[in-house]
């Protein structure tokens, strides 16, 4: 007899995650769902959550979407294809967002290509944002995670000429002390399908990034450390985690400043964390 979830360790729960996941590539193609010849959009980030979101915000407006795990990637992509929009997340591994960006318009200048709008995609909303994304080519820059209304408006903004299909929100109940469920309903819209698949997708990521992160902490490698607690940060952020999120974020500065005495006590910290999400993961799976 299998344990529920909710009741089971975090560590058998991430033990049979990774044991019965099948390797799956590092971006996919998703179609539009009601199989519409909508337009193309290229939507680029190294978290898995976040690709599933922006690649279903998107079709559920009625567009289709091919997304991409880091720039060079995009980069073959976009030089094989015709896309009306670029989404990119600014910081990736191999190939950030910027040097995308570059790349694009310099091809775009020696080919005589149409320009290709290019949206940035950042959790960062710095004051600072907007200008370095523009230095680098970008159009504008959305801020993660982005509601489906503030979506539709920013396509509205580069494509004028194709206008979105209206999206309402669902009504969802959750756990608020350890989720945001009200951020919830905005990024889903009124699709309970795209709830379900983001809220697996999200549960399945914690699943794997978190034993990532106490591996890199048994490690003592702080580049590990910093590069893991960014991605468990990102995923904390799409649904809300704000006490996880508090904590990865403390993460990912302690290491990258070589504050190592602080990390023991945000090792456990985070654990702790991280179990409430997980628990209320399950708790939403089972309502």
């Amino acid at each position: 007899r299998t344990e529920p979830a909710s009741a089971q360790p975090l560590w058998q729960q991430a033990d049979q995650h990774l044991a019965s996941a099948a390797p799956a590539p590092p971006s996919a193609l998703v179609a539009d769902p009601d199989g519409a010849n909508g337009p193309w959009v290229l939507a680029v980030d190294d978290n898995a959550t976040n690709r599933l979101l922006i690649a279903r915000q998107l079709s559920a407006l009625g567009m289709q979407v091919q997304t991409a795990s880091h720039g060079q990637e995009a980069l073959y992509m976009w030089r094989a294809s015709k896309f009306v929009l670029v989404i990119t997340d600014c910081n990736m591994p191999e190939m950030d967002g910027y040097a995308l960006t570059r790349a694009i318009r310099d091809a775009e200048a020696k080919q005589g290509r149409a320009r290709t709008p290019v949206l940035g995609w950042t959790a960062n909303a710095l004051p600072n944002t907007l200008s370095d994304c523009q230095a680098a080519g970008m159009d504008d820059v959305l801020t993660k995670p982005s509601e489906l209304r503030q979506l539709r408006a920013m396509l509205a903004k580069c494509l004028p000429d194709m206008a979105a299909a209206p999206a309402g929100v669902a009504s969802v109940a959750g756990d608020a002390a350890v989720l945001d469920m009200q951020l919830v309903q905005e990024v889903c819209g009124n699709s309970p399908e795209l709830l379900r698949e983001f809220m697996q997708t999200v549960s399945e990521s914690f699943l794997a990034q978190i034993p990532e992160l106490n591996r890199a902490f048994e490690s003592g490698d702080r580049q590990a450390i910093g590069q893991a607690g960014h991605k468990m940060k990102g995923s904390a952020s799409v649904v809300g985690a704000q006490s996880l999120l508090a904590v990865c974020t403390r993460i990912e500065a302690a290491a990258s400043s070589g504050d190592a005495a602080e990390l023991p006590a945000l090792h456990q910290l985070f654990n702790q964390e991280a179990q409430r999400a997980v628990d209320a993961l399950a708790a939403l799976d089972a309502a």
